[in-house]
């Protein structure tokens, strides 16, 4: 079983998703990403940590700044969840991706076209998310 990491305080992104993270570099061998969440439990503060990220490799300076919550996407590709750590259901991925685009149009989606493409783009994503979370869920679970 893969222990969970330390979450620094600071931190932005839900544990899950760093544990998901750490698991993925694994992995991946994405040395540095490991290394990075590794290294961000030694920082007390998020701008200590993107300091830091000038003396680091590329991938290590894109982990320090998605825990620091610079940017929103994380250093790898890890299962899309719900704030509990779910995978979301297409019903529940489908209202988030109606209310995004509800949101940037500032009107909601009225032809059925485009709300049976915005269906299957939450099959889709739902779909990916599961077959990511099976990937890490296999190096987790005991034999």
């Amino acid at each position: 079983m893969v222990e969970q990491s330390t979450v620094p305080p600071w931190a932005v992104p839900a544990r899950h998703a760093i544990d998901d993270t750490r698991i993925a570099a694994r992995l991946a061998q994405a040395h540095e990403v490991g290394m990075a969440l590794d290294l961000a439990g030694t920082f007390e503060r998020a701008d200590e940590a993107i300091a830091a990220a000038g003396t680091v490799g590329a991938r290590a300076a894109d982990t320090l700044a998605w825990l620091a919550g610079v940017v929103r996407t994380p250093p790898l590709p890890i299962p899309l969840r719900t704030a509990d750590g779910r995978i979301p259901t297409v019903d529940e991925r489908y209202q988030q991706l109606l209310d995004d685009v509800t949101a940037k149009r500032g009107a909601p989606l009225s032809m059925p076209e485009d709300l049976q493409r915005l269906r299957r783009q939450a099959l889709r994503e739902v779909q990916d998310a599961q077959r990511r979370a099976a990937a890490l869920d296999s190096v987790t679970q005991p034999r």
